[in-house]
């Protein structure tokens, strides 16, 4: 009976450690839309140590970008407009130990806002 309870404890505690674990994650999201009539080239997001290449984003697209492992960053995005001006914004900060839930827009202006929704 000792070796049962034993074996129960040993299991709950493992249990307990993976939940808490996952409760503890973190993750940080951005989604980048493009609400103008002009195409992005060559989209590229840089956060903490990491490059993402996200190719083209055309007018009424989004893509996303998740990262698990960071320290405090800004998220960098860079590209260049259909037209030939070349595109580079800070859009937003991340911080180490909290998830994120970030959305960057470029309106029909052209111009960038960004909203952030830390979890």
């Amino acid at each position: 009976m000792k070796r049962v309870i034993i074996l129960f404890m040993a299991v709950a505690l493992v249990g307990g450690l993976f939940g808490l674990r996952s409760f503890m994650r973190q993750e940080a999201r951005l989604v980048i839309a493009n609400e103008s009539t002009e195409v992005l080239f060559d989209l590229s997001v840089k956060v903490w140590d990491q490059n993402f290449v996200l190719g083209t984003l055309r007018p009424g697209e989004k893509k996303e970008v998740r990262i698990s492992q960071y320290s405090d960053s800004a998220w960098q995005i860079s590209g260049r407009w259909a037209e030939g001006t070349p595109l580079r914004e800070q859009a937003g900060y991340i911080t180490h130990g909290m998830s994120f839930d970030d959305r960057a827009v470029f309106g029909r202006d052209r111009k960038l806002s960004f909203s952030s929704d830390p979890r």
